[in-house]
């Protein structure tokens, strides 16, 4: 397989990455300018085209993953409980 066809296969348009992400293309152009305090999500331009690493998309699943438990434990919510 050649490079360019390797980046052809991982980079995908917003409309691709949007249905990657299952979510609607405005919410992906919020992620992308970062929303809630959050760093944006990484982009490839080549030229004026917005460009999706599936790798990043990937990561950026995982960065906002949460532990529920443990993140409300460790803030106070779960309190209450005790």
């Amino acid at each position: 397989m050649s490079l360019t066809q390797t980046i052809e296969r991982e980079l995908l348009d917003e409309h691709e990455a949007a249905q990657y992400l299952k979510v609607s293309l405005t919410t992906i152009r919020r992620y992308r300018y970062g929303i809630g305090g959050r760093q944006g999500m990484r982009i490839t331009r080549i030229g004026r085209a917005v460009r999706y690493a599936r790798s990043d998309l990937d990561e950026f699943i995982r960065s906002c993953g949460q532990d529920a438990p443990a993140t409300a434990e460790k803030r106070g919510w779960l309190s209450w409980l005790r």
